[in-house]
């Protein structure tokens, strides 16, 4: 069959999802083939602004009724399941169907852990991921999991140092302070909803703790992740009280400027010395960032009970933590006192070097991920 009678059909549900399928997609219309884009859940309400055409879907059953049997189905694997999950039963025996995921283990053995949800092929990220999904799914054979990385982390294939210069100028000077002044800048992007406002309360206080004990300039951009609200409408408001109750004591090193904190996330990646975060996707793409530059300090803080139950609750018995800790590209902390000591010893220098020989290993960027994923979706047409 011609490309441009192939029909496939995209399926994403939220924001992770759908930044990593896209490239795969664009590669798919790039090549010819008729790519007809659905969404569910909160992408169908910021892919408008993307100014992506798609489809809004509701169920699986409807979807069908709209779009008839594709020739294939590629789908991200988005919590809570959604349409492209539900679409995989429907569409067993009659075409292929691909799931894609966006981080190591996620949702296989919660809402995908059904088995009329198995679809033709998963791809991963690397061969840890496909341990995970062994491990996760026992009776899956291992060649239908395809390791092809994640193709939305071909943005950072091609990073260069003044693209790491440009955009430490650009953020310090928002922040008015200078490049080599002793300032630093700590990102603390955000990705968990259940304890956001506790894991920021420990940040603060290792900042605090921090700036009593270097003569170093501490700028900290705290970010919450964009579907707090709506997820975790409880931890809104103290999150934005621990900030205003830190900057009555210590004011000037919260950053509360807008066009800042919600700015490109690439862009601050670049520009920050540290990175902390829980077990979110943005301390994967600082390593990816340390790969191609000179390393990237960056620090996974999940030790509170809180935390540690959502964590176990997404990762369960596949991962006893994050799998850039497991590799050696993230430092972790154990316990308050440890996260004053990764960021000391950040500060010092001291942690770099370990860092950047892991992640300069194992985040390989080569920009054709969505290429690879593209390929095994045109071997199944």
């Amino acid at each position: 069959m011609p490309a441009k009678e192939r029909k496939i059909l995209a399926v994403v549900r939220d924001n992770g999802g759908t930044n990593n399928l896209m490239p795969a997609i664009m590669e798919l219309k790039r090549r010819g083939h008729q790519v007809r884009i659905g969404a569910n859940g909160a992408a169908a309400e910021f892919i408008p602004a993307r100014g992506i055409e798609f489809t809004p879907l509701t169920t699986a059953e409807e979807t069908l009724e709209k779009f008839s049997a594709p020739d294939l189905l590629i789908t991200s694997m988005c919590s809570g399941g959604g349409v492209g999950r539900d679409l995989v039963p429907l569409l067993r025996n009659i075409c292929p169907t691909v799931a894609v995921q966006d981080y190591w283990g996620a949702y296989l053995i919660t809402d995908w852990v059904d088995p009329q949800y198995r679809p033709d092929r998963i791809i991963v990220n690397d061969q840890l991921g496909a341990d995970i999904v062994k491990k996760a799914w026992p009776e899956f054979e291992l060649n239908r999991v395809c390791q092809t990385g994640f193709p939305m982390f071909d943005k950072y294939s091609d990073i260069t140092p003044d693209d790491e210069s440009n955009a430490s100028n650009e953020i310090r000077t928002k922040l008015n302070t200078v490049t080599g002044s002793g300032s630093i800048i700590i990102f603390f992007p955000c990705g968990t909803w259940n304890g956001a406002s506790e894991l920021l309360c420990e940040v603060l206080k290792a900042v605090a703790t921090c700036t009593a004990k270097t003569s170093c300039r501490l700028y900290l951009i705290p970010r919450a992740h964009p579907a707090l609200k709506e997820h975790a409408p409880h931890e809104f408001e103290p999150w934005n009280n621990a900030i205003a109750k830190f900057n009555r004591e210590y004011p000037g090193i919260v950053v509360t400027n807008q066009t800042v904190v919600r700015g490109d996330l690439k862009k601050l990646l670049l520009a920050s010395d540290i990175v902390i975060s829980d077990w979110s996707t943005t301390l994967l793409e600082a390593g990816l960032v340390g790969a191609k530059l000179n390393g990237k300090v960056n620090i996974s803080a999940i030790y509170s009970p809180t935390l540690v139950k959502e964590f176990r609750k997404s990762a369960g018995t596949l991962m006893t933590e994050p799998p850039y800790v497991t590799l050696g590209c993230t430092a972790k902390a154990y316990n308050q006192t440890g996260l004053v000591n990764l960021i000391l010893f950040a500060l010092a220098g001291h942690l770099t070097a370990r860092l950047t020989m892991a992640q300069k290993k194992y985040l390989v960027a080569d920009g054709k991920n969505g290429s690879r994923a593209a390929d095994l979706v045109e071997s199944l047409l």
